[in-house]
């Protein structure tokens, strides 16, 4: 396919490297295209490599540092690659910025960086899903923050954050939670999340929650967050974690309970997320889930949809299907 000499200029100025040897099918060495010890110096092992197509400006594969020699060459290995183009020595290949925005780059799950620093939001596991949905297995990395209406957390270290609801807090309903990775792998994330929570006005009734989440990634495209949440006894009134607003509000307090969630996050283009799936409470029997859209952005993340306690309830309002809205920053 014939592209212009601009297409061409463009992809020369952003390519300062190349592809040296193909070392077997899933392996290949790229170097500088100019010996060059500063551009050496911005590659670490886990660094992530876009190969263009020779004959055009096409993103035909993403690899991954493995090795990095003294020499000014660098072992990679390929995680993703476009099965309709081969990769051939002398291509040309682009360090990937993940503190700047990629938009020539369509959302991938398997370019999300959790452990890079100065990486931009958008490119990490998004590890809270809305007020409705709550934890994912993913933590904040150490000492960053994530800020908004319904949420705050703190990354204590990569693998540990603590964090507090403030909707709760401005009624009385004090609380603090933590989450931790137990198992964090590149393919999937198991975590422990524990949620205490003080009522100002009265004390028959101060539960401890306890999560247990799992986010696998089946997919380039898709993530499956995965969450059953032991909720503690509480007074009846209180419904922001779980639970449907038809409870009987004749009990002073509600029972313990158990809820199950599996919502699917679907990766688009723009690394924007459609997030959908149900939620079972094991203690009423009512089957419930939603839908929502998350807009992505550098730091800022916006998410609306609709969702329900239970899909055979017709109505629309707190008894039935009912408009959510949450944002946040993450910094």
């Amino acid at each position: 396919m014939l592209i212009s000499s601009v297409a061409l200029a463009a992809r020369e100025k952003k390519s300062t490297y190349i592809v040296e040897k193909i070392v077997n099918d899933k392996e290949l060495v790229i170097r500088p295209i100019y010996s060059n010890a500063q551009e050496m110096e911005r590659i670490q092992v886990g660094s992530i490599f876009a190969v263009h197509a020779i004959s055009d400006d096409t993103v035909i594969a993403f690899a991954t540092v493995i090795k990095k020699s003294s020499e000014n060459w660098v072992l990679c290995h390929i995680d993703i690659e476009n099965k309709h183009y081969f990769v051939r020595e002398n291509a040309k290949a682009r360090l990937i910025r993940f503190d700047e925005e990629n938009e020539e780059f369509d959302g991938n799950y398997s370019l999300l960086r959790s452990k890079d620093t100065k990486v931009q939001a958008r490119y990490q596991p998004l590890t809270y899903l809305g007020h409705w949905s709550g934890q994912t297995a993913a933590t904040l990395r150490e000492k960053e923050w994530l800020l908004g209406p319904s949420m705050i957390s703190y990354g204590v270290i990569d693998r540990f954050q603590v964090f507090t609801t403030p909707f709760q807090n401005f009624v009385s309903i004090y609380n603090i939670g933590t989450n931790v990775q137990i198992i964090p792998e590149a393919d999937y994330t198991f975590s422990l999340g524990l949620h205490y929570s003080h009522y100002a006005n009265q004390t028959e009734a101060n539960p401890l929650d306890v999560s247990l989440m799992f986010d696998t990634y089946a997919s380039p495209k898709i993530v499956s967050y995965s969450k059953l949440t032991f909720f503690g006894e509480r007074p009846d009134s209180d419904s922001y974690f779980s639970g449907s607003s038809n409870r009987s509000t004749d009990n002073k307090k509600r029972d313990y309970t158990v809820e199950l969630q599996n919502y699917y996050g679907i990766m688009l283009s723009n690394w924007n997320r459609l997030l959908v799936g149900p939620k079972y409470n094991f203690d009423e029997r009512l089957l419930g889930g939603h839908i929502s859209y998350a807009f992505i952005g550098k730091n800022a993340h916006f998410m609306v949809g609709v969702m329900t306690e239970d899909f055979s309830e017709p109505d629309i309002g707190s008894k039935g299907y009912r408009a959510i809205f949450d944002f946040y920053w993450r910094y």
